[in-house]
């Protein structure tokens, strides 16, 4: 098998959106004839633990850890309440005030910089350099955030003369949680040269949008974007009497829907479930427009995740208000694969999120200051009718991961084909 070093820093039993995308990509790279190699952090400080994870890490694979400098430590150390309770996803983007938290928040930007996660750096590239030579790696593949992993990758494929393909989830400068941080501008201007070294350093670049493929192009020697995926459903949907509306997985303050929440609150006979963690703003939302039908419950592992989706009429998917043109979160892909019905809002320059609900004909996409009166009352008619849309299942299965697996062994096999001439 050709094999393939993965630097990430989200590994089982990490939980949250950051590991998705690369555990099922080595979930499936054995049935295309290559063996993941995981260099990951040991005892890394995640926003969740989901232990049903690593039943989808494949016996095929190899996994490494080291131990990294982690100043999130630090940061729990000033802050009030549970020392033990893990650190929500977005907070750098997080609405609460105080001088503590503008203190903290202030040297996160701009003392860790491109972020906390630097302290990884020396430990992993040692580690990476001993892998290469121990397992004799034919590429280095990088998955970012943390993009502080992605100069990890830059040093050992200098190191050790490997290929490199470089893969950013989310944007590097410019990304929505650092828009009311602090950061100064010499930070800024750092940040943006370590972006540049590595789009210029890696032999492929690969992101998540068409948006952000052609805003990174002029920067990098060959860019591609793959999308998100969805990994297989066996649950079976349960009939209920409610008509049933959910939200699964983090929420900034950047991503609270408040004119949906305020026609939920005129709505009747509905089940509202919000399952993740949520910034504070979603609580004064709801409190705001005296919507008392809304559960809020805490974090679930994936297997239950996929239950609810299952288990739901109508999904809930919000983008950031803020710099989210380029966002294409892989929880899009996940409600998709559920088939179910997906109520979307975005900021109007999202165009790309838009042509994906309506391809798949599975629900519609609408922006923040638009009313969703019509859009609920018509939803829940045709869930009572049975009259409920057919969505287009040859679109969505494009996405399956198995099916975006190959499009990285594409690129793959084209960057190391590159070497051979």
């Amino acid at each position: 098998m050709n094999k393939v070093l993965i630097i990430t820093y989200y590994w089982p039993p990490s939980g949250g959106p950051g590991v998705q995308r690369v555990l099922k990509f080595a979930k499936y790279l054995p049935q295309f004839g290559w063996q993941p190699i995981i260099l990951t952090v040991k005892n890394g400080e995640y926003p969740a633990i989901d232990r049903t994870l690593e039943k989808d890490i494949p016996e095929e694979c190899i996994v490494y850890k080291t131990k990294a400098f982690e100043p999130f430590g630090i940061y729990k150390f000033f802050q009030k309440g549970d020392k033990k309770k893990k650190i929500n996803t977005f907070v750098m983007a997080d609405s609460k005030k105080g001088i503590l938290s503008s203190i903290t928040r202030f040297i996160r930007a701009n003392f860790f910089i491109p972020d906390a996660r630097i302290g990884w750096y020396p430990f992993a590239v040692r580690k990476g350099i001993e892998i290469v030579k121990k397992e004799k790696i034919d590429i280095v593949f990088s998955s970012s955030p943390p993009h502080s992993l992605q100069l990890i990758a830059r040093k050992i494929a200098q190191k050790t003369g490997l290929k490199w393909v470089s893969d950013f989830r989310d944007p590097w400068s410019d990304f929505f949680i650092m828009s009311d941080n602090f950061e100064t501008k010499f930070a800024k201007n750092i940040s943006r040269k370590m972006e540049k070294k590595v789009l210029q350093s890696s032999d492929a670049f690969v992101t998540v949008s068409k948006f952000l493929a052609e805003k990174y192009k002029d920067k990098t020697k060959k860019s591609y974007f793959i999308r998100n995926g969805y990994d297989d459903f066996s649950e079976t949907k349960e009939k209920s009497d409610k008509f049933r509306i959910k939200y699964l997985g983090s929420m900034s303050k950047l991503q609270v829907p408040d004119n949906f929440i305020k026609t939920l609150a005129k709505v009747d006979n509905v089940e509202i479930n919000f399952y993740g963690n949520f910034d504070a703003e979603l609580t004064k939302s709801i409190e705001r427009n005296n919507c008392n039908n809304i559960n809020l419950n805490g974090y679930i592992p994936l297997d239950r995740v996929k239950e609810e989706l299952v288990n739901s009429d109508l999904l809930l998917i919000t983008i950031p208000s803020k710099n989210g043109a380029g966002i294409l979160t892989g929880k899009l892909f996940q409600l998709m694969g559920s088939k179910n019905r997906i109520l979307c809002v975005s900021n109007k320059d999202n165009q790309e999120i838009r042509e994906i609900i309506s391809g798949a004909n599975i629900g519609e996409t609408f922006a923040y200051d638009e009313n969703l009166d019509e859009f609920i009352k018509q939803e829940i008619d045709n869930w009572k009718n049975q009259t409920i849309p057919e969505p287009n299942i040859e679109f969505i299965n494009q996405f399956h991961r198995k099916a975006i697996t190959g499009k990285f062994i594409k690129i793959f096999e084209e960057v190391l084909e590159s070497e051979k001439r």
